[in-house]
């Protein structure tokens, strides 16, 4: 346990220690589109950290929970970091899967280890499940909560960045799109399972299109309303909605939004 106000000390500790395994990789980079990528992750993960902050207060969380509340943000896409170095891709079935190399990442540099066992393993758990189309059926408990809760923090931020991309002229970022054809069509199955409200898995992605209507389809895996309420405030949907290509396309899927 810890004082209340040791909470923001302990926060830029950790955050220090993300930056510093960060710094190793920017250090030794050479090729401009992967330190591109590299900052663009480094600055997500704060930016979910912080959601996740916002979260927590939302849910009156203790400073304990609080506290795994932020860590489990910062370090969720830690695995990312390598994977982009090694791979230059962000898409997980042509690489590996970032949240298990996040979890080896923390346990090889072991960044929690002067945290109790069963705090890390939540973070681990949580690092684990962000990622996952849905969360492993065994999790249970604060495993299961603290999953959520960096779920929904990332999609908030994932949100933020891709809003901000679509509307911004200028090349494309290849990685943002994970290399899919720009055209103005949608296919059967991601359509079909956004119809049915289920999540969109990314092995049946086709094209731009099927990209931006899996973010689209995140609102069926909120947990919380506090993210509920920021992604309507920033009209998140609504400005994915209008980048997407076809008339048809897109009042097929306008009819089917809920949040």
């Amino acid at each position: 346990m810890f004082y209340v106000e040791q909470l923001a000390d302990i926060q830029n500790v950790y955050r220090d220690l993300l930056k510093h395994y960060i710094k190793g990789f920017k250090d030794n980079c050479d090729k401009e589109n992967v330190l591109i990528n590299i900052e663009l992750k480094e600055v997500h993960s704060l930016n979910v950290a912080e959601n996740c902050l916002k979260i927590a207060k939302s849910e009156n969380l203790n400073q304990e929970k609080t506290l795994i509340a932020y860590l489990c943000g910062l370090f969720h896409d830690v695995g990312r970091f390598e994977q982009f170095t090694k791979f230059h891709t962000f898409k997980d079935d042509e690489s590996l899967y970032h949240g298990e190399l996040g979890v080896e990442v923390i346990k090889k540099e072991q960044f929690f280890k002067d945290l109790p066992k069963e705090i890390q393993d939540i973070i681990c758990t949580a690092v684990y499940n962000h990622g996952l189309r849905e969360i492993q059926a065994d999790v249970k408990n604060d495993e299961l909560y603290f999953s959520k809760l960096v779920r929904d923090a990332d999609k908030i931020d994932i949100y933020r960045i891709v809003c901000k991309y679509y509307n911004t002229s200028g090349p494309r970022n290849i990685a943002l799109e994970y290399g899919l054809e720009d055209k103005a069509e949608i296919s059967t199955k991601p359509l079909k399972d956004f119809i049915n409200k289920n999540l969109i898995s990314k092995q049946d992605l086709e094209s731009v299109n099927d990209f931006k209507l899996m973010q689209i389809s995140w609102i069926y895996d909120l947990n919380f309303n506090f993210s509920k309420q920021i992604i309507k405030e920033k009209a998140y949907i609504d400005t994915i909605l209008d980048t997407i290509k076809g008339e048809k396309v897109k009042q097929i899927i306008k009819q089917y939004i809920t949040l």
